[in-house]
């Protein structure tokens, strides 16, 4: 464990400096044509942190639920828990502008995102629904 793979070179950690960010923030010009910063936020660190609304948390506890254990009433709800996290999870993926769910601030309300904005959003961050 004292030297490295690259034959007789001593080990040596990564500087932080050096460091690359696996999910930089990106400028991006969404569908509707409006330009936007945006980034992948952290989701096991939102959680961790004490971050993730309760009722986000609930809505993904149900949504892992296999389908075939899911009663009546849970179908018509799992689509309502993914139309929750995504509209969260969007209010975490803006830079700038931010976007709330009720804007205040100057932040821009999530009501102002297209369908399409979304999608390409969630599509681009490669975040799991």
């Amino acid at each position: 464990m004292g030297t490295a793979a690259h034959g007789d070179e001593p080990f040596a950690p990564t500087p932080v400096a050096e460091w690359v960010d696996p999910h930089p923030a990106q400028d991006v010009t969404l569908p509707s044509g409006n330009r936007a910063r945006i980034k992948k936020p952290n989701l096991y660190i939102l959680g961790r942190t004490g971050q993730v609304p309760q009722k986000v948390v609930k809505a993904q506890e149900r949504s892992a639920k296999p389908a075939k254990e899911l009663t009546v009433a849970e179908i018509a709800e799992r689509s309502d828990d993914v139309e929750l996290f995504v509209d969260w999870v969007l209010t975490r993926a803006f830079l700038e502008p931010r976007v709330a769910l009720v804007a205040q601030n100057g932040d821009l309300p999530l009501s102002m995102l297209t369908a399409d904005d979304k999608a390409f959003v969630i599509k681009t961050l490669d975040i799991e629904v």
